[in-house]
């Protein structure tokens, strides 16, 4: 069991993080510290009811059993706040999954709303890893031993841009190409129906380019195509974030935050529950997943994850026709449309792909056609049938109903919103937009009473 982040009470700010330490001395506890081992539940409220004591602040249990405990500080006002859970899902993630974290928030259908925050990962064979959640909180898993860059992918919501940029500025964090579509398809409503959908389609092949050469190429067809699409990429879109020529860190050619949308609808049921049954439901079913893709995992035999190993086969076959030239060990010239220059030493490509991928393209596999290596060998570890096994190697226990025997959580003080509850969910995709069109000279972009056309009689 360990201790995740909290924010210690304001009159009770401590130098430094939160730490529980045992003096040497008087084996009192003098210190909390985020990331401290328990060997139980009870080890770690002892811990804490001692340290309550020495810093004189009360607190009360939120949630209370042998596998997970939170508590809050029970001063009015106070957002004092610490979690301590079993880490299968963190421990998971940090063994066996790329660093790559999908960030969405869902709104709860309950008599007391509110929002369920989640974040997911990826597993090796492209399904989503669900790491963690939170209800209405602010609390950030920290953890000294990851030392990894995670790379964060969400819509361009306000709240999530400045969370991720202010708790974790050094982490890349990309935009889902389709909000970007729908902010795209809002902001130039004038430019007319058929001119935004070529504009979008040149858009779409610059976030996917990879090469400085096809970079270019696109941006000045989109110049050409419309000058104001062509603004709103230079000045409001936030190319760097969302243009894989452009992004500055790992992202394995993921575009869209479908993931986090597949968490959500993946929980859909237990959005309508109280908070104590709904946190329970997601852990019975996270504790279900787990299970069902460890035991899955172990017939698998080949060295790569199902998905990614018929990738490779797919590759594999469109590189058989393709014309290779060895210049020496590990250098390679691969003739397709165009000339590409391979180094299997480095993993690279002048396409550019197979870095921003992870996997070999199709060039890089024609080379490695040539040599007695095995292809296998140049696919990141991330994709492979040990990773996967890591990431669903720990368990999350079962819970029985007598421990949340004597758990009482109270209500949030709320305001009822007016009109029917929404029961179904609305969908976080780009909507239709209604174009305006004028109904005397039947230009777009504006309506009859601001024409300001000249019509001959």
């Amino acid at each position: 069991m360990s201790l995740n982040r909290g924010t210690f009470p304001p009159h009770q700010q401590p130098l430094g993080v939160l730490a529980i330490r045992l003096s040497s001395e008087d084996h009192e506890i003098v210190s909390m510290e985020v990331c401290d081992q328990f060997s139980d539940s009870e080890h770690f409220k002892d811990a804490l009811r001692n340290f309550a004591i020495k810093h004189n602040f009360n607190f009360t249990f939120i949630k209370n059993d042998k596998q997970r405990v939170t508590v809050k500080c029970a001063a009015e006002g106070c957002e004092w706040r610490v979690h301590a859970s079993m880490e299968a899902c963190v421990i998971g993630f940090k063994t066996g999954c790329r660093p790559l974290l999908y960030l969405d928030g869902t709104h709860l259908l309950g008599k007391y709303g509110g929002t369920l925050l989640g974040a997911t990962g990826k597993d090796g064979n492209d399904g989503f890893f669900h790491v963690a959640f939170a209800i209405l909180g602010d609390t950030i898993y920290d953890d000294d031993e990851y030392v990894k860059i995670i790379t964060f992918i969400s819509d361009r919501s306000k709240g999530l841009i400045n969370a991720v940029a202010k708790v974790l500025p050094s982490s890349p964090h990309a935009y889902c190409l389709r909000h970007l579509e729908a902010n795209f398809m809002k902001a130039n409503v004038r430019l007319g129906k058929s001119l935004k959908e070529r504009c979008w389609s040149i858009l779409s092949r610059i976030a996917f380019s990879c090469a400085e050469k096809e970079f270019d190429d696109d941006v000045a067809n989109l110049l050409n195509t419309s000058t104001d699409a062509h603004q709103w990429l230079m000045q409001k879109s936030d190319l760097a974030h969302w243009a894989n020529y452009m992004f500055k860190g790992d992202r394995w050619v993921e575009m869209y935050s479908n993931v986090a949308e597949s968490y959500n609808a993946w929980i859909k049921e237990a959005r309508h529950l109280p908070v104590t049954n709904m946190v329970d439901s997601i852990r019975f079913k996270l504790m279900g997943m787990l299970c069902h893709q460890r035991e899955q995992s172990q017939r698998w035999e080949r060295r790569l994850c199902p998905v990614i190993h018929r990738k490779i086969e797919e590759l594999v076959e469109e590189s058989r026709n393709l014309l290779v030239g060895r210049s020496d060990g590990d250098h390679f010239e691969v003739v397709d449309q165009k000339n590409y220059c391979i180094n299997l030493n480095a993993w690279t490509c002048s396409c550019c792909m197979w870095q921003v991928y992870g996997i070999p393209c199709k060039h890089a596999c024609a080379a490695i056609l040539q040599t007695d290596t095995n292809i296998h060998r140049y696919i990141d570890d991330y994709f492979t049938v040990d990773s996967y096994r890591q990431a669903y190697a720990e368990a999350i226990f079962s819970v029985p109903d007598d421990i949340n025997s004597e758990l009482l959580v109270r209500p949030p003080i709320t305001k009822k919103p007016v009109g029917r509850p929404r029961r179904k969910r609305l969908e976080s995709q780009p909507s239709s937009v209604h174009e305006l069109r004028c109904s005397r000279c039947h230009d777009a972009g504006h309506n009859c009473r601001s024409c300001n056309v000249s019509i001959a009689d």
